[in-house]
């Protein structure tokens, strides 16, 4: 906040050069003020938020004669406590060179007391280049005073006038003035008067009308008063455009050509050479060097980069003037005005075309403002070769190759030609990365082993020029430092072995590398899978702002961003490791994003790019992103390991468990054994967990989940329990007691238990599944299939998601919308085992058998010994009419059957829903249950063959059976009312179908070709 009484001098600017003085005057304001009367500093109310209140801002200028004079008066009132540092050190800023101040009071009003603060007082003046850590000299001196007294309540008054004037700008003046401060104004003032006849343009920004020029006596001006202005605050991410708000500008240019024909006789005088300079020789090396000309203006940029150091000279004519190429030559230092000059210099004797360019750093919109000197604040080179502009800029560094240079986000640019209109500078994403993260791990050994881990960090251009002088700072302890921080904010788990770094100049990289061991966590994503390192997108397009006037302004994006990442994993040998998550082609929010993943023999391979593709988006782009980038997140990129995965000898010895390990370290072992199935292991894991800490939930709950799935559901209940009174926001604990809930089939209790944690963090994808799995136990299929829909959207690329979804609307007998949405899927997973098997279910509901078939059979052409599958297509073909077909895959099946309950069930059943070859079926159900002799599934397809054959009573024996196994079977309900039809006990039979179909409105599905030959009414002879 000292900065605020620097803002109120220099915001009204007018370029000058004559020489002034270095001490400050002291008098009355200039005759040509006019003072105004305000409201007596005393009143106005405090406010309970701002340090300080600035009651009165009075500015104003005269132009005359190419003499700038700014008075200004200041008031500020003393809110708090907080604001007495910032406003008990008087700060005035001149240039000594161009300018002369004139004090005229500064005073402190308390109650009805006047104090003269100059009273027996002084500034001392300093000479202080408060920019010279960026190497810029510019001659300010700075008046400072230090007040005594000043209380809260006061208020301080500051008045003062400022006198500039410009030798290179001749009698040119303007004006750019703002009224937007960080803190309320209670009254604004500004006027600004000239002799009459001279014309100005004069044009507001955005919150500020334009006054009108009206004369008085023998001069014109203009003049604004405003009362109770509140700071406009525009978001910070907001393009620099949007920031010109109650800003006023004046100037007598009728147009950019006239700021251009001021500057350009002075960078011609400057660019043109010395008799015998030595700056042709060096021409001459670049011109015999190569004869291509990108390369010779490499060679010159890199020369002017490299060989003169940067150094801001704006002292006296220096703020303008250009120092010749040959004075910044010889002095092997300059600014970017005597940089450009020896840049034109060099490029005209290498016979390239080029133009020096005005550019405002600080102003991306330049085409909506008056032509002024004042906003400019640096200069370049537009070099044109075969058609192509390429923008040189002498002050930068590490420039080597022009293809990799980046048009800067400037905007609009003024060149320094005859008739010169603004022209704008297309942005353009860099076509090679910037930074380039590339991470070996070798897992070979096994997956609980710490894997050998390298890697390297590449940076170019700024980045690795900004690195390169960092380090050349730092001390060796520091660069090792920053290094580790580096890997180790990067890689989970990384135990660093050694550093390093090496700087190419002749590229400008950068270069960082890192050798070490990583535990990788296999069981963070759940099961024996892994999360690629750096393959996650997880980037925010930023948050609605707040309602207001500045909401809906466009951001600022980190153009021109773009970061390549490459992981490959080495994998243990021999082992049927998958790859999990969609790659990605995909732009959100002005940003690219790719990743792709691959298998390449046993390693493992991820390559990730993020790029900016422009320097600001829009709120739409913004708030169109947000859901895009959501499912990019969601969308990870895992290494699943087989589910038959054998430790190695290696993971064993890793996986032990010993007692120097901390609790958190042993619950991470213990996940760690029960993804790799060794229970005892990963129990006595947690037991010693919770041996170390007794009140980690964490770890009980934990345990509850492995003796859960283990079948010990009385203690994972306890485990569940004792978690939740510890931390009653413990997840996996309340996860695990909705999944005894589930057990103990309390179904409406499961729901609640998942609802809650639903509730509480909508995209827990386990508890929405668990939820579903309830309600269809509760037959609340549309709750199922939206808790379903709620995980698909979660998790779009999850395969067994999307059949369950199928499966469902088969249930609610949807079977057009589930045929849509399994043909989306099949078209993205079309050789997916899983997801043919559904296709078949669905088509066989469609009694669509022949495509049934199909998908069956694309399964057999690459696993013809899969049982299940082949007697699937078997009953497909066999209700397609096709009974020797059916037949045959029975009979490749029949062998491997013998000592399988399931598929002697399934040979059975096949024929008895058919109704063919019944004799054999009933010796298939027979031989099954021989194995099975209380098996529900086999005496309910023994009951239909019985059926077929027309045996009721003991089809009603085989279903009673059957339902003593299993008291609601549906189909075993049905069968058993249609043997009691038959024997003609048609009301109880009824009562037993009526049952079935309130359990299952699709009981009567196997039974249609049974009642085809017996229909209601009729019963077996």
């Amino acid at each position: 906040m000292r900065s605020l009484l620097i803002v109120l001098f220099v915001c009204i600017a007018a370029a000058s050069s004559a020489w002034a003085g270095e001490t400050l005057e002291q008098g009355p304001p200039p005759a040509w003020v006019r003072p105004i009367e305000v409201v007596s500093p005393i009143a106005g109310d405090d406010d309970d938020v701002a340090a300080f209140r600035v009651e009165l801002m009075d500015q104003q200028v005269r132009l005359e004669g190419g003499v700038n004079q700014t008075y200004v008066r200041t008031q500020w009132r003393v809110l708090s406590p907080q604001a007495l540092p910032m406003l008990g050190s008087v700060v005035i800023p001149w240039n000594p060179a161009n300018q002369t101040v004139s004090i005229h009071g500064l005073r402190i009003f308390r109650g009805d007391r006047v104090i003269d603060a100059l009273e027996d007082r002084e500034f001392t003046i300093l000479r202080r280049e408060q920019n010279l850590e960026a190497a810029m000299l510019n001659g300010v001196l700075t008046a400072t005073l230090q007040l005594d007294d000043l209380r809260v309540g006061d208020v301080l008054e500051l008045e003062a006038t400022t006198r500039s004037e410009n030798a290179v700008l001749g009698r040119h003046a303007e004006i750019l003035a703002t009224a937007n401060l960080p803190a309320p104004i209670s009254h604004y003032h500004l006027r600004a008067s000239w002799p009459r006849g001279e014309h100005f343009r004069i044009r507001a920004t955005d919150g500020w009308d334009t006054p009108a020029v009206r004369r008085s006596g023998g001069d014109d001006g203009i003049e604004i008063v405003l009362k109770d202005l509140e700071p406009l605050l525009v978001p910070d991410d907001a393009p620099t455009r949007f920031h010109h708000v109650r800003q006023l500008e004046v100037t007598d240019y009728g147009a950019w050509s006239d700021v251009a024909d001021v500057f350009l006789p002075l960078y011609a005088r400057a660019s043109e050479l010395e008799a015998g300079s030595p700056i042709y020789a060096r021409a001459a090396e670049i011109r015999e060097a190569t004869d291509d000309p990108r390369a010779r203006a490499e060679a010159a940029l890199r020369l002017v980069q490299d060989e003169v150091r940067y150094l801001a000279l704006s002292m006296g004519d220096g703020g303008l003037v250009p120092a010749s190429a040959d004075e910044t030559w010889r002095r092997r230092l300059g600014d970017c005005k005597g940089k450009t000059a020896l840049l034109l210099a060099l490029l005209k004797e290498l016979q390239i075309p080029a133009r020096a360019v005005l550019v405002a750093t600080r102003d991306d919109a330049l085409e909506r403002r008056l032509p002024l000197v004042g906003v400019f604040d640096h200069v370049m080179v537009e070099a044109v070769i075969d058609g192509r502009s390429y923008w040189l800029d002498g002050t930068r560094s590490g420039d080597r190759k022009l293809e990799d240079l980046t048009p800067p986000a400037f905007g609009w640019v003024l060149p320094l030609t005859t008739d010169a209109t603004l022209t704008h500078i297309d942005e353009a994403p860099p076509a090679r990365p910037r930074r380039e993260f590339d991470l070996r791990f070798d897992a070979s050994a096994g997956l609980y082993v710490p894997a050998p881990t390298t890697a390297v960090l590449l940076q170019r251009g700024d980045l690795a020029t900004e690195l390169q002088t960092l380090f050349g700072l730092a001390s060796a302890a520091q660069r090792d430092a920053y290094m580790r921080q580096t890997w180790t904010s990067l890689i989970d788990d990384l135990e660093i072995d050694s550093v390093a770094s090496s700087y190419d100049r002749d590229k400008n990289e950068f270069r960082m590398t890192m050798s070490g061991e990583t535990r990788l966590d296999w069981t963070s994503a759940g099961g024996q899978r892994l999360e690629i390192p750096l393959s996650s997108i997880n980037w925010s397009a930023g948050d609605r702002r707040e309602a207001g006037p500045y909401q809906d302004l466009p951001r600022v994006v980190n153009f021109p961003a773009f970061t390549l990442f490459r992981t490959q994993i080495v994998l243990p040998p021999d082992e049927a490791f998958t790859l999990a998550g969609q790659d990605v082609a995909a732009e959100a929010a002005r940003y690219s994003h790719i990743r792709r993943t691959q298998q390449v023999g046993g390693t493992v391979v991820m390559e990730r790019e993020f790029r900016a593709l422009a320097s600001e988006m829009t709120e739409a782009e913004r708030a169109a992103a947000e859901a895009p980038l959501k499912a990019l997140e969601r969308n990870r990129a895992e290494i699943v390991a087989p589910r038959d995965y054998l430790t190695t000898d290696e993971d064993r010895e890793n996986l032990a468990v010993n007692s120097d390990q901390s609790a958190a370290e042993l619950v991470q072992r213990g996940l760690a054994l029960q993804a790799n199935g060794q229970v005892e292991d990963a129990i006595a894991a947690f037991d010693a967990a919770i041996a170390k800490a007794p009140r980690d939930a964490n770890a009980l709950a934990n345990r509850g989940i492995v003796r859960f799935w283990d079948g010990d559901i009385e203690n994972a209940k306890a485990d569940f329990e004792a978690a939740a009174v510890l931390d009653p926001n413990e997840r996996i604990a309340r996860n695990g007691l909705g999944l005894v809930a589930m057990h103990e089939q309390r179904f409406q209790d499961a729901a609640q238990i998942f609802s809650d944690l639903i509730e509480s963090w909508d995209e827990d994808q386990f508890a929405l599944a668990m939820r579903a799995s309830a309600y269809m136990n509760m037959k609340s299929y549309d709750q199922a299939l939206a808790d379903i829909r709620a995980i698909k959207t979660l998790n779009p690329t999850d395969v067994d998601v999307q059949v369950q979804e199928v499966a469902v609307l088969v249930t609610l007998n949807r079977l057009e919308e589930a045929s849509t949405t399994l043909d989306a899927l099949v078209q993205r997973e079309p050789t997916n085992p899983t997801v043919l098997r559904l296709v078949a279910s669905v088509r066989d509901e469609m009694a669509d058998y022949p495509a049934a078939e199909a998908a069956l059979t694309t399964i057999l052409e690459t696993d013809p010994d899969h049982g299940p599958v082949r007697l699937s297509r078997a009953d497909a073909r066999a209700k397609a009419g096709d009974l020797d077909g059916a037949r045959a895959d029975m009979a490749l099946v029949r062998p491997t059957a013998e000592r399988s309950v399931s598929l002697l069930n399934n040979l059975c059943w096949l024929q008895a829903v058919s109704g063919f070859d019944l004799a054999q079926a009933l010796a298939d159900c027979d031989a099954g249950l021989a194995l099975s002799p209380e098996s529900a599934a086999l005496l309910d397809s023994r009951g239909l063959v019985l059926l077929q054959l027309d045996r009721p009573e003991d089809a009603l024996a085989a279903y009673d059976a059957a339902l003593k196994a299993q008291p609601e079977q549906p189909s075993s309900l049905y069968g058993r009312g249609l043997a009691l039809r038959a024997l003609d006990r048609a009301t109880e039979g009824q009562a037993e179908i009526d049952k079935a179909l309130s359990l299952d409105p699709r009981a009567a599905r196997p039974y249609a070709a049974y009642e085809a030959r017996h229909p209601r009414g009729s019963s077996a002879d």
